[in-house]
């Protein structure tokens, strides 16, 4: 059902381009969460079927499910493909909101990071890691044009700082660096403020994750 509704919104995107009309940050937000369910089942999917590969099952049937494991990998790189497809060639030249780009680049950056996690040719690896990088700069570089307080702009650091650590170790000064910024810039903006929004208050949650990174980080750098 997920994957009919995921061609439905394919042709959808493709029509709606065709007319050049423009993707609110709704439209977005319900195509990203479409997309990541999508993904979600086939990865579900691959761990029960992994689980069952390592248990007591014949081995005669070790092949088989081998080949059915490489066919989910498959499929989700095809809805990888064509995920990144609509972004680039769709969504990202017909969303004017910064809300939206900063979205539709965090969820490229997703993909490509789970694209890594995919690929088992090392030299595709690097490559698609850079590209996630460069992806997760971009989706920064936009989230700095929101308000500080802004729970996707702090989400995104959030995002970015983290995959800096655990994909290029060698970054984690940077990361460091990207978080106690993104947290200072906030904090800046608490103490000129009597009173939060519910829509700042969720951003509290956030802002101590980034605390916490960042003092970790800094700690073990120590």
């Amino acid at each position: 059902m997920v994957l009919d509704a995921l061609e439905l919104i394919h042709q959808a995107v493709l029509q709606q381009s065709h007319h050049r009309a423009e993707f609110s940050i709704d439209h977005c937000l319900f195509i990203v969460n479409t997309f990541q369910s999508a993904l979600l089942s086939k990865r579900n999917g691959h761990a029960r079927i992994n689980s069952i590969s390592h248990s007591s099952i014949s081995p005669q049937f070790h092949p088989l499910i081998h080949r059915y494991l490489q066919n989910i990998v498959q499929e989700k790189l095809q809805l990888c493909q064509m995920f990144l497809q609509l972004i680039d060639s769709h969504l990202l030249p017909l969303s004017p909101s910064v809300e939206s780009k900063v979205v539709l680049c965090r969820s490229k950056a997703d993909i490509l990071r789970l694209c890594v996690d995919l690929s088992s040719n090392p030299q595709t690896r690097q490559g698609i890691l850079q590209q996630a990088f460069q992806t997760f700069q971009m989706a920064h570089q936009l989230a700095s044009g929101l308000h500080p307080l802004h729970s996707l702009r702090l989400e995104v650091a959030l995002q970015y700082c983290t995959t800096l650590v655990e994909l290029i170790p060698s970054m984690k000064h940077e990361a460091i660096l990207i978080a106690r910024h993104a947290w200072q810039a906030a904090v800046d903006q608490l103490e000129h403020q009597e009173r939060l929004s519910g829509h700042e208050e969720e951003s509290r949650a956030l802002l101590l994750r980034l605390h916490q990174c960042f003092t970790t980080w800094s700690t073990q750098e120590d």
